[in-house]
């Protein structure tokens, strides 16, 4: 964690799902979207071999602490399987839903995915759209990012092929960024304002969640145990860092003597 919950933020979560048998990673990210010319990384999970039912529960209490954002994942293979974990088992409603059959996820086919990689990269590459990203994993993996040659027929984007190459991060992050595009932004959030690039297209600026959050939320997350074990840890680094900046000063002190 790096930015805890604050009431008066807007929040996103969004996950790549695997089957968590040492390959590829199931990753969860939380993002603020309060101002999207800075979405900052508030939170990550990530693990090559937690469960599918394992890594459902631990989505539920992460999501716990900062009440219950909109949750963007494809739904295609072992993913629909942790979606339904969530919805079913953990209670999770808020899972965005872009399928014809109205079920929980994404449903991810070459368009999709495609377009879903072109949104992204509009973003990256748009003069009003910022971010903040503290996850060396995200960066690392879009080093080897980059457009399959299918001679024109689809747009298709993965990693480089080879043994130890990865998208899991990426896709998380690229899903999270599908729920801001502008024909789908109003459906889970509501847009305060706007800003138009230098080209004259109208973009989301300010988002608001759509429902307030309520005292029973902001209460839950004050008692919740993962939220205190943070909290803790949190206290005890910022000590160290005094401690070790006090030794710095009296260091300095003793060279000048």
């Amino acid at each position: 964690m790096w930015h805890e919950f604050e009431q008066k933020k807007t929040y996103l979560a969004s996950a790549d799902i695997s089957e968590g048998i040492g390959g590829d990673s199931s990753v969860l990210y939380v993002w603020d979207v309060s101002d999207l010319s800075n979405i900052k990384m508030c939170a990550k999970f990530s693990s090559n071999t937690i469960s599918l039912v394992q890594f459902a529960y631990v989505t539920r209490k992460i999501l716990a602490l900062y009440s219950d954002p909109w949750l963007a994942a494809e739904r295609n293979g072992v993913s629909a399987g942790m979606l339904d974990a969530l919805r079913i088992t953990y209670k999770y409603s808020k899972i965005a839903s872009e399928n014809k059959k109205h079920e929980p996820g994404i449903y991810s086919h070459v368009t999709t995915k495609g377009n879903a990689c072109l949104w992204a990269r509009e973003m990256m590459t748009t003069d009003g759209f910022g971010f903040t990203l503290y996850d060396k994993d995200l960066v690392d993996e879009f080093r080897i990012f980059v457009k399959k040659d299918t001679k024109g027929v689809h747009n298709v984007y993965q990693a480089l092929q080879g043994a130890t190459s990865h998208d899991d991060h990426i896709m998380a992050f690229i899903w999270g960024l599908y729920l801001l595009q502008k024909d789908l932004v109003d459906k889970y959030f509501i847009v305060c304002t706007t800003f138009n690039s230098v080209l004259g297209m109208q973009y989301p600026k300010n988002l608001q969640p759509l429902e307030a959050y309520t005292n029973e939320q902001l209460s839950r997350i004050s008692k919740d145990p993962m939220y205190l074990d943070f909290m803790e840890f949190k206290n005890s680094l910022i000590e160290k860092m005094k401690k070790a900046r006090v030794y710095e000063e009296q260091q300095e002190a003793a060279d000048i003597f």
